[in-house]
């Protein structure tokens, strides 16, 4: 547990199992153990709120052309909305805390499925111009930037407040670099746990590593996490 607490972006399995003297699957189930014990109840985000979605994973490989030109070209793997990577969308509070969910697509039912519960009915949200984002507005006070027009910034003029998206961006980089940097491959599976260990990392990075351990330990009762449901094969 230590190992995992005290890193700053957490530890791969293969690295973890040279480290403990231990079977790779011994060590991917005891991340899996430790993540899930890493999952909180966080309060509702309020204030000022972020919100912006995330795809997990390598950005997808330039595709070669095709030898002959009756070969079929590879299928199709885009950059940005359209990918095939598996999708996280995030909810950051400035000077608190972030929420990070998995979803199944960028829609507006998707995204208000995964706020529910997140958002302090008061909480003033920003976010970039995604369409499905517009909803928002018909529940909260809703405040955009558009960055398809290179806005990225801007004072809102009835709120005096700063608009951007920079503290939950921040957040995805952070995240981003642990999924190329440690972890190299997540299945969509098992996404929600490693968003979550980004998530704790990031909202406990003030705390001590003794008082982050201390923590887990209190998450843990009563909690367990089979190898065979991991595997599917329970």
């Amino acid at each position: 547990m230590y190992l995992i607490v005290a890193s700053s972006k957490g530890i791969s399995a293969v690295k973890l199992s040279e480290m403990l003297g231990v079977s790779y699957e011994t060590a991917w189930h005891l991340g899996h153990r430790i993540r899930a014990m890493m999952a909180e109840d966080s309060p509702l985000l309020s204030n000022v709120v972020e919100i912006d979605e995330m795809y997990a994973g390598a950005p997808p490989r330039k595709r070669a052309k095709p030898e002959r030109e009756d070969d079929d070209p590879p299928p199709p793997n885009p950059k940005g909305r359209g990918t095939k990577r598996p999708l996280v969308l995030v909810a950051a509070e400035r000077g608190g805390d972030v929420v990070a969910k998995v979803i199944p697509t960028h829609g507006k039912e998707a995204i208000a499925s995964a706020l529910d519960g997140v958002l302090d009915p008061e909480a003033t949200v920003m976010t970039d111009g995604l369409p499905a984002y517009k909803h928002i507005g018909k529940r909260q006070t809703h405040l955009a930037v558009n960055h398809s027009d290179r806005e990225y910034a801007r004072t809102d003029e009835a709120t005096g407040l700063r608009v951007h998206v920079n503290r939950v961006e921040s957040f995805n980089n952070f995240m981003r670099r642990a999924v190329v940097g440690v972890w190299h491959q997540i299945s969509t599976k098992h996404l929600g746990r490693y968003a979550g260990e980004a998530a704790f990392r990031w909202n406990r990075k003030a705390d001590a590593c003794l008082e982050r351990m201390a923590l887990l330990v209190r998450n843990g009762v009563g909690r367990t996490l089979p190898y065979g449901f991991l595997t599917g094969a329970a």
